[in-house]
């Protein structure tokens, strides 16, 4: 398991964006943390991912401290999507998503590499564009480019389970997103933790997060205040307490979690 005990982030004003925080991202489940701008969600994921150096409290990889592990190494298990990424070089999509496979080294002499880029672009819908040049495409296109070098570094081809844990962390991977792409990269990310994949993904639309997700951790403040399955976590409560509107909260007919319906004021 990827585990943050008891994390805590400080800011340079030593006021605190995470404050304490226990979260476990699982192999073969999907944890969606949801709450407010300012909750400390994304500088969550950055403490997890190693990108941030915890001011309190460990973060552990598959049993072994996070700062224990060589970045060559910890980078072939654990890969990160940002909210964004900025690249203004014209290289072609299979190149960046080639970017993925940088800590893998050796192994590409024996050709698995394009296999995995490959399998990638395919995964998130844009096996044609391989050719085309990253800069022309649209911020949504680009997206799902970052999302594919993820699963390029993760290492793991279609037909295969992962032998060792590997673990995806995905901050507002659906932003950019129309709704059909939204779906389709939320349902890839469930469809990769049937493989295995331990995933965390940062979401703002909480039916999204609650159609997604094993496990809800919802935050505020900089703490968790809530964590469990969708439908017992996500209440109008909850909602009120942490967003400060009003909503019903409905079963899903379509799947699984719930639907969540805001009251606009007259």
């Amino acid at each position: 398991m990827l585990v943050a005990r008891d994390v805590s982030a400080v800011l340079g004003d030593r006021r605190r964006i995470v404050d304490r925080v226990d979260i476990a991202v699982v192999p073969g489940r999907v944890t969606a943390v949801i709450g407010p701008n300012g909750a400390g969600k994304s500088t969550l994921l950055r403490l997890i991912a190693g990108e941030l150096a915890p001011a309190a409290g460990t973060v552990t990889l598959n049993g072994t401290p996070l700062s224990a592990w060589r970045s060559r190494e910890r980078a072939r298990q654990l890969a990160v999507l940002p909210q964004s990424t900025t690249l203004d070089f014209a290289f072609r999509v299979e190149e960046v998503v080639g970017l993925g496979r940088l800590p893998h080294g050796d192994d590409e002499t024996r050709g698995r590499g394009h296999r995995v880029v490959t399998a990638a672009l395919d995964a998130v819908g844009l096996g044609a564009f391989a050719e085309r040049l990253y800069p022309t495409l649209s911020g949504g296109e680009q997206q799902r480019v970052q999302l594919a070098r993820c699963l390029a570094q993760v290492d793991l081809l279609p037909d295969e389970t992962p032998a060792a844990p590997r673990y995806l962390l995905l901050d507002e991977p659906t932003t950019s997103l129309d709704p059909a792409h939204q779906l389709s990269v939320l349902a890839l990310a469930r469809r990769l933790a049937a493989r295995g994949l331990g995933v965390l993904a940062v979401l703002h639309d909480l039916g999204l997060a609650a159609s997604i997700a094993d496990e809800l951790v919802v935050m505020a403040a900089g703490r968790v205040v809530a964590a469990g399955p969708p439908r017992e976590t996500l209440t109008t409560q909850l909602i009120a307490d942490v967003y400060g509107i009003e909503a019903m909260v409905l079963p899903n007919p379509a799947g699984p979690g719930v639907l969540v319906a805001p009251r606009f004021a007259a």
